[in-house]
This record gives structure tokens, C-alpha cells and sequence, in this order.
């Protein structure tokens, strides 16, 4: 079966059960404790005789998101979504085959699940155009507002970049990527003003003494 194929076997299995066949070993920026917290119930590797790989079971009301090709070629990498109930990107599984490289080398099969964090989150919001959904535990308002910093600065920094590289007369790849930091932190600087009450600086009102 292709990598493809794979992933869109499970998706199809997702509505059915939550069990995860082929969950990553590696995790990148978070631990298997941080995952428990969650809810997730990890298994043991190795999944299949695949050491890279365990079964897993996601938290109450979590389920599958969508597939994320890299590439059209059927062993191209994939990144696949893990949802929580309030349908937001909470995980990212990635999983690269083991692939034959242009120069005839073999590159190894690798596999890895981060969690998607605040700034992450809003930031592919703003991207997909998608209206965050808050809560009170994990994105909560204050949060949502620090998280929003650091989209801003993180975007006024891509668009500085693209800018030294775009052509003055403005036209071609750079100046359009310039434009579309700046729109997306515009989104961003509305997001945050729209979330900021009456006395919070992010607001720009004055603050009761």
C-alpha cells in the first residue's frame, strides 16, 4: 500500500474508532507525559515489526483532520492532522517512506508527532482563513494574546525578509510573499484588538486609575 493510501485508510477508519495504528515513536518539542495529559493512551513499539511506530488511543472526542501531501509522487512525505473536539489541529503526525534518492542512496523511513502550539494554531487560522475557536482551557483569551504576539512578530519578520529580497518594482515571488505577511498580520493586529477589553494595552485605550 502507498504512503497515500495508508493515511487515507485511516481517515476512512477514524469515524469508526480511535484507535491510531502506526501513531510515531519520535516526538519533536513535547514529551510522552505531555501527551497523557491530553489523554492519549500510547502503546508499545514496535507497531507491525516497525520500530518507528505504536499504536495509540486519542483523547474523548478527538478524531482524524485532513491529509497533507508533500509532493504528488506516491512516496512522498505527509503530514496528517489530529483534531480535538473542538475540531482545531492539536497534532501533527508526519511520516516520510523509506525512498530511493535521485543519486540512487536509499533515505531511511522516518516518522514524528508534535503538538501544534498557540502561535501555531492561529497562525494556520489566519492562513486558511478560519475563525479561532477559544476555549478555557488551552486557548484561552490571554493566552490567544500572547500567542498573537508572537505571530505578529514572527510575520513583521517574514515580511522584512521577503521585502530585502523583492524587487523594488514591486512585482514578482518576494513582493507577493511581502504582501501576504503583511495582510496576515493585519488579520492578526485585528484578531488581537478584537479579543483586548476596554484598559488592556493591546486595545489602545487608556487604562482606568
Amino acid at each position: 500500500m502507498s504512503d497515500h493510501a495508508y493515511y487515507a485508510a485511516q481517515l476512512a477508519a477514524a469515524t469508526a474508532s480511535s484507535v491510531i495504528r502506526g501513531f510515531p515513536v519520535a516526538l519533536v518539542d513535547c514529551t510522552e507525559a505531555d501527551l497523557a495529559r491530553l489523554g492519549f493512551q500510547l502503546g508499545p513499539a514496535p507497531y507491525l515489526g516497525n520500530p518507528l511506530l505504536r499504536s495509540a488511543t486519542l483523547p474523548a472526542g478527538w478524531g482524524w483532520g485532513e491529509l497533507d501531501p508533500h509532493g504528488t509522487s506516491l512516496d512522498a512525505a505527509v503530514s496528517l492532522y489530529i483534531h480535538d473536539q473542538h475540531g482545531r489541529r492539536r497534532v501533527t503526525v508526519y511520516h516520510r517512506p523509506r525512498r530511493r534518492r535521485a543519486d540512487g542512496t536509499t533515505e531511511p523511513e522516518h516518522a514524528a508527532a508534535a503538538l501544534v502550539t498557540p502561535p501555531q494554531y492561529l497562525l494556520d487560522c489566519l492562513q486558511r482563513r478560519q475563525e479561532p475557536q477559544y476555549d478555557d482551557e488551552w486557548l484561552t483569551p490571554s493566552a490567544a494574546t500572547a500567542a498573537l504576539a508572537k505571530v505578529l512578530d514572527l510575520l513583521r519578520d517574514r515580511e522584512a525578509q521577503a521585502q530585502r529580497l523583492a524587487d523594488p518594482s514591486g512585482l514578482g515571488y518576494w513582493a507577493e510573499i511581502a504582501r501576504w505577511d503583511r495582510s496576515l498580520a493585519e488579520q492578526a493586529e485585528q484578531l488581537r484588538a478584537g479579543m483586548a477589553g476596554p484598559g488592556d494595552p493591546a486595545s489602545g485605550s487608556p487604562t482606568n486609575t
